[in-house]
């Protein structure tokens, strides 16, 4: 489904559980604690800042996994 957003774009919404889901396989990895990170930072003296609300999109996949997450429509993939 094609949502048009009130700025003119369009985001593509699909169901990836009808049946991508269970063609997946799970690799399952605890989060780890904001103490190991703010650990090494104790002194620090200069800081920068990082915006990761789209870093999913930037994950290359093997080539395996890009069989399955192509979206084919009535104009192509």
């Amino acid at each position: 489904m094609v949502v048009k957003m009130p700025d003119v774009s369009a985001w593509l919404c699909v169901d990836f559980s009808v049946g991508f889901n269970y063609a997946v396989q799970v690799h399952q990895h605890s989060l780890p604690l904001p103490e190991i990170f703010s650990l090494p930072l104790i002194g620090g003296h200069v800081f920068s800042q990082m915006d990761f609300s789209n870093a999913y999109l930037q994950v290359e996949l093997d080539d395996d996994s890009k069989q399955l997450c192509n979206i084919n429509t009535h104009r192509g993939v």
